[in-house]
C-alpha cells in the first residue's frame, strides 16, 4: 500500500481502516530472478488482496 497525506475530498475512497491511513494499492507479480513481470493498479477502494 502506497500511503499519502489526507485529501480534502472523497477521503473515504482512499482510507484503509485496517492500516488506519490514506493510500492506494498495486498488485504486482515478481519472478524468481527479481524482475517485475506484471503491475496492475492503482486500486483506491479499501479491499483485500483477494478482491483485487
Amino acid at each position: 500500500m502506497y500511503l499519502f497525506c489526507r485529501l480534502g475530498e472523497n477521503q473515504s475512497v482512499y482510507y484503509s481502516g485496517y492500516k488506519k491511513a490514506h493510500g492506494f494499492q498495486f498488485q504486482s507479480i515478481m519472478t524468481p530472478d527479481g524482475i517485475m513481470s506484471s503491475l496492475h493498479g492503482p486500486y483506491t477502494r479499501p479491499s483485500s488482496d483477494w478482491m483485487i
